[in-house]
């Protein structure tokens, strides 16, 4: 059964990736695989596959974000989901791409450190992804997200116009399924 938490979470983040430019592309509920397992921060842990809630690809940068309120292993999920998407590009570009993991939280951020990831909340998400340093060009940008859509399991992408849309299909699914009962 779905969580009416989780499902305020995801509207509350969609509504603010909703005010990027349109330059901005937002892949939602993606799996990626790695043709092989490889070892986790030099853990016993091996990792071969990822579940991602958003990856968000614009002129700014590529950001991988993650979230739920669930302390430490929101953090793991999201560094496991950046290490594998980031064996998965290395070798289609020659360079450096802009890659940033995003912990997004919908209550007060707590004062975790863990590794290269970033913790918000969702208000201070869109702003996060505005101001990076990070450029890519309109090229670059479709060709990733051309090879990202070939390799994700799941294939919802979305244009900035178009996740208004998909909002209020979502809601009013939700909304449907919720009289039911």
């Amino acid at each position: 059964m779905v969580d009416p938490l989780d499902i305020k979470e995801d509207l509350l983040i969609l509504k603010e990736l909703n005010k990027l430019p349109p330059s901005y592309f937002i892949f939602n509920d993606v799996c990626l695989r790695l043709s092989r397992p490889v070892r986790y921060r030099k853990t016993e842990r091996y990792v071969e596959s990822a579940r991602i809630n958003y990856i968000v690809i614009g002129p700014t940068g590529i950001f991988i974000i993650g979230f739920k309120d669930g302390g430490v292993e929101l953090l793991k999920d999201v560094d496991i989901a950046g290490l594998i998407f980031y064996i998965r590009t290395v070798n289609w570009f020659h360079g450096k791409l802009p890659i940033y993991n995003v912990a997004v939280r919908i209550k007060k951020v707590p004062k975790i450190k863990y590794g290269f990831i970033y913790h918000l909340t969702a208000p201070q998400l869109r702003w996060f992804i505005l101001r990076r340093e990070g450029r890519l060009s309109k090229r670059k940008i479709g060709k990733i997200t051309s090879r990202l859509s070939r390799i994700t399991v799941s294939k919802k992408t979305f244009r900035k116009k178009n996740i208004l849309l998909c909002v209020m299909v979502f809601f009013t699914i939700i909304c449907f399924y919720f009289s039911l009962f």
